[in-house]
């Protein structure tokens, strides 16, 4: 049984290990690193309305509003969805769904 018991031990630390190793990752995209290409200090990201409420459209009216403020890069419009049932993308935008 301790043996049993020491092998059990054993088993759940290394899978500890292996989730602590899992969860410090590195997000380096590279050298330069990563980034939007555009021509002037703010752009504006499109965000596609799929919501099928009044209380989520509210929601991501909200969030856009909070986003779009003086010192941050990217601005945000609520445009209409264009998505399909299982909110596919759409090129030149972000849509949002919900479900």
């Amino acid at each position: 049984m301790t043996k049993r018991r020491s092998l059990f031990f054993a088993a759940l630390l290394l899978a500890l290990g292996v989730m602590v190793n899992v969860a410090s990752a590195e997000h380096s995209w590279g050298n330069p690193p990563y980034h939007w290409a555009r021509t002037t200090s703010q752009f504006t990201l499109k965000l596609g309305n799929n919501l099928s409420t009044a209380d989520w459209e509210g929601h991501l009216r909200q969030t856009s509003i909070d986003w779009n403020n003086a010192t941050s890069p990217v601005q945000t419009a609520v445009v209409a969805g264009q998505a399909n049932k299982r909110c596919s993308m759409v090129s030149g935008t972000t849509q949002v769904c919900n479900g």
